[in-house]
């Protein structure tokens, strides 16, 4: 069974754990408005036209001037070099923000969060979710 972190003193309904994880969580909702992170996404963007299945390219036919092509933003993985719809791409810390899990970590983790664009880079959700696991694997 694993070992349950005792209770959070200002509030003992929950653990140490879960405050820090909730703080934590709060921590990087507020990186997603880090203006840095949008700086690294506009330099790794580009235009590319919308194809519709046989290759040819989509054009609007309502609302816009008819035959108007279509384009969507892709963003470029630092670590594959494939271009990626955004939906599919996240900013990634070079030098992972680390642990949260008392109040000594604080500072730390807030400075190595809320960085400069010198330590984020785009990739794409593969790639860095294999980046994570291996961050994760070398802590234990």
């Amino acid at each position: 069974m694993p070992k349950r972190t005792p209770p959070f003193k200002a509030y003992d309904m929950w653990t140490t754990a879960k405050f820090f994880g909730f703080i934590r969580s709060g921590l990087r909702e507020k990186f997603n408005r880090w203006p840095p992170k949008y700086l690294v996404l506009g330099k790794a963007v580009r235009s590319a036209p919308i194809l519709n299945p046989d290759g040819s390219h989509s054009t609007f036919k309502s609302g816009k001037k008819v035959g108007e092509r279509r384009y969507v933003k892709e963003y470029k993985c630092n670590e594959c070099k494939e271009w990626h719809k955004q939906k599919d791409v996240q900013v990634d810390h070079i030098i992972p923000a680390g642990s949260l899990k008392t109040f000594n970590d604080l500072p730390a983790f807030t400075e190595r969060l809320f960085c400069g664009v010198d330590n984020l880079q785009v990739m794409c959700k593969i790639c860095h979710n294999i980046k994570t696991k291996q961050e994760k694997a070398g802590r234990m």
